[in-house]
């Protein structure tokens, strides 16, 4: 059957369309699920918001990235694939990891070994795997037949060796030989009931060539739609950017009057689009049904003239009258940058009766270091005197968005720590910790006002001290206020006790607050130690899970923070067989909750 390819410049017509097949082309089967591959999850919430306002419900639909979509196909058609790619980028880091000590003193690795010639800890090592991990999996997508060359030994080197080592015991499991498998049997035999009913493709700006022909090769037997978005109605593969001809001029001079730059947004941004519409066009053996829904933007405001430029590669001149389609705030600060933002958003709404909140999307490269000030501008206050605008902050990752994920990396650096009392003080702030050990603010208010007038500074003790390369002293270290505070509730007065300068005024209930404060304490000085150490992966996980659990109780099931960094510490079982420094688990931990990302 052929592939159909529904185009337009507008998104919004292709979610209509999409959700015009679904309603009046249902699958065979209610129960069966409805497959939709999106380019970013991000995407997949717009798109499942818009079919359940259209059909009035969203329910059963699969929204996958196209990479995890591939392998979960495979091993449904072929006998004998895995559920899960053994070579998966992190699987695969952690296997080279392994490797890479066994082969670092091959004469072919001699660059490698002297890069990590100093690498005690093994973060090195970590991070030369991660990036070589990374190129191996862009080489599977989109070098496929040098891996294949890479397996059979053809090519030598470094990568080929490793490589090698990597697949030895996978009996030609990767990515490469299972879709290259997987292409010879679609071509061959039908799948029958193992191969999906239908799949729909939405607004993906790109796609490597091995998966264009599985989907090629998918299309003879499954309903495959492309919801395509593009700038243009026109064919603009071959449009070059400014700097691109410069370049084109001084290598090949009689070749540049062949080429024209149209729009340069459109040759400089669209690049992705380009190659995307050359590798569907090109197809010629494959047949296929293209259906164009463009309207043209027009020419009314600064925005739409732009848009209409693009459309038509660059023929329509631009409206220059300035409008608020187009508009630059140029403010001294990121709150103040939030602050017109809520202004200007405010406006907008007003202007404009038939938009919503859930209708605007405000895009900030770097949401971590904005999220505090968004909170404190378009957070709702009783007394605020301001109009209050749902929000929501999509893409945040994990450890910017809960102080409970923080302390958990905090105690993780331990064995580095100076136990200051800034620091100490501010695991208090963690309201798990605080239910852990039974402390509700008047506790708090009690062990911060006791621990002040103890004046402890920094250090445990003075054996602390001197580790740290400071004379051997226990004055303003903790094991000194923990002596005048007791000493002081056990004589009821000040004076000093075998030199001990005792602090009065200590009753029953501050003393009760103050033990739960060093029982917390405690728990700290043995987590020091039992960081300080190298161990297998399986030891770590166990380690981990019971310094939770030494230290955080659930307060809200609702909001389980414990549970994703229980769900991070239990993909270090990737990491089969190995044995990790201390350093290297706090770095691969602060790596991993950082990508970890909320799917708002």
């Amino acid at each position: 059957m052929p592939i159909r390819i529904h185009s337009s410049n507008r998104v919004e017509k292709l979610q209509q369309s999409l959700c015009h097949r679904l309603s009046t082309r249902p699958l065979s089967s209610p129960l069966t699920s409805e497959i939709i591959l999106v380019p970013t999850f991000a995407m997949s919430r717009w798109l499942n918001l818009r079919v359940a306002q259209h059909q009035g419900v969203a329910a059963n639909i699969e929204y996958l990235l196209p990479a995890a979509w591939l392998w979960q196909v495979a091993s449904q058609i072929i006998d004998g694939v895995p559920s899960q790619d053994p070579l998966a980028q992190q699987a695969m880091a952690w296997k080279i990891f392994a490797i890479l000590p066994t082969v670092i003193d091959e004469a072919e690795f001699t660059d490698l070994n002297q890069y990590l010639f100093d690498d005690e800890n093994g973060i090195k090592r970590w991070q030369l795997s991660i990036r070589i991990a990374e190129l191996f999996d862009r080489y599977q997508q989109y070098r496929p037949q040098m891996i294949r060359e890479w397996s059979s030994a053809q090519l030598s080197g470094w990568q080929a060796t490793l490589w090698q080592k990597l697949i030895q015991d996978l009996h030609g499991i990767h990515r490469v030989a299972i879709l290259s498998q997987l292409i010879d049997s679609l071509n061959g035999t039908n799948p029958g009931s193992k191969a999906p009913q239908r799949i729909s493709l939405f607004a993906i700006s790109s796609l490597p060539p091995l998966t264009i022909e599985v989907l090629l090769a998918l299309s003879q037997h499954v309903d495959i739609t492309f919801y395509q978005h593009s700038p243009t109605d026109q064919y603009f593969a071959d449009l070059k950017s400014t700097r691109s001809l410069s370049r084109l001029g001084l290598s090949h001079p009689d070749e540049i009057e062949y080429y024209d730059t149209g729009n340069e947004l459109l040759a400089s941004w669209g690049r992705q689009a380009q190659t995307m519409q050359t590798l569907l066009l090109e197809q010629d053996n494959q047949p296929k049904q293209e259906i164009e829904d463009n309207y043209p933007p027009g020419i009314t405001t600064l925005l739409q003239s732009i848009q209409q430029n693009i459309f038509d590669l660059g023929t329509t001149p631009i409206n220059t009258h300035a409008d608020d389609s187009i508009a630059i705030h140029i403010c001294h600060s990121a709150m103040r940058e939030c602050q017109v933002l809520h202004d200007q958003l405010l406006k907008i709404l007003a202007d404009n009766r038939q938009l919503g909140v859930e209708d605007i999307l405000v895009m900030v490269p770097e949401i971590s270091r904005y999220a505090p000030y968004i909170e404190a501008v378009f957070g709702y206050e009783d007394n605020a005197g301001k109009p209050y605008l749902p929000w929501n902050l999509s893409d945040i990752s994990i450890i910017d968005e809960h102080p409970l994920v923080q302390s958990f990396l905090q105690l993780l650096h331990l064995p580095s720590s100076r136990f200051e009392i800034s620091e100490i003080i501010s695991l208090l702030e963690i309201a798990e910790i605080r239910k852990h050990f039974e402390l509700d603010d008047a506790a708090v208010s009690d062990i911060q006002q006791w621990i002040d007038a103890s004046r402890v500074r920094w250090g445990i003790d003075g054996s602390f001290k001197l580790a740290m390369g400071q004379p051997a002293t226990i004055q303003n270290t903790w094991i000194q206020a923990r002596q005048r505070l007791f000493t002081g509730y056990a004589l009821g007065e000040d004076g000093l006790w075998n030199g001990i300068a005792a602090l009065k005024h200590i009753d029953t209930g501050a003393a009760l607050n103050i033990s739960k404060f060093f029982d917390l304490f405690d728990r700290l000085d043995y987590w020091r130690n039992q960081l300080q150490r190298s161990a297998q992966v399986e030891t770590w996980i166990v380690l981990l899970n019971r310094m939770l659990s030494d230290f955080y109780t659930v307060v809200d099931p609702a909001e389980d923070h414990l549970q994703e960094v229980r769900d991070c510490i239990d993909t270090l079982n990737l990491a089969d067989n190995c044995s990790i420094t201390s350093s290297l688990l706090r770095h691969w931990m602060e790596m991993q909750l950082g990508k970890q990302r909320r799917q708002g």
